[in-house]
């Protein structure tokens, strides 16, 4: 997919019609690309460091979902 746009931005940078949702079609483009290498780091990281990870989503569990889903979600009553 980034092969694609990268490869495509000289093209979609000589269209000037825009969009109409974010702007022109480069910048949209350019956006998606950059969101899509932002998730790719995450779950990279993610990956590398598992433990981490998990002491990380078990706090947000416990901090955000409310207390009758938390046992459902985490698999177990006593984890924290």
């Amino acid at each position: 997919m980034l092969g694609f746009v990268f490869l495509n931005l000289p093209e979609l940078a000589r269209l000037q019609t825009t969009s109409g949702f974010v702007g022109s079609i480069q910048t949209l483009s350019i956006y998606g690309a950059g969101l899509f290498i932002g998730v790719l780091v995450v779950f990279l990281l993610a990956a590398m460091f598992p433990f981490q990870t998990d002491r990380i989503v078990v706090w947000t569990i416990n901090h955000v979902i409310p207390q009758r889903f938390r046992e459902k979600i985490l698999g177990s009553p006593g984890v924290s």
